[in-house]
């Protein structure tokens, strides 16, 4: 049987407060998504030396050759970046990247 709507409603944001509480207690959860992200990466890229200008050089070729319908050369540059230990993903928004595992 199902709690009612507003039981599970205050269960839910005790249970949010207790989360943040227990996250500020052990330092995590600080930052804003988005920026740790950004600053994981570039971690990362400075761990495996990859030269973040290069890549964005890089994926705005491919994005050129894309466009101009070159998708060899398009396919060319996914294989360079991933020889330097870049992925590459293609999203409605655009081309994004990420450090490979």
């Amino acid at each position: 049987m199902e709690a009612p709507k507003d039981v599970r409603r205050r269960s839910l944001e005790r249970l949010s407060a207790e989360l943040k509480q227990a996250a500020a207690i052990l330092g995590v959860m600080e930052a804003d998504p988005i920026e740790w992200l950004a600053a994981h990466r570039t971690r990362r890229c400075i761990a495996r030396a990859i030269d973040t200008a290069l890549v964005e050089i890089k994926i705005l070729a491919r994005t050129e050759a894309r466009r101009a319908k070159d998708f060899a050369a398009a396919d060319l540059v996914r294989d360079e970046l991933k020889a330097l230990g870049v992925e590459i993903m293609d999203t409605a928004r655009g081309t994004t990247w990420k450090v490979a595992d």
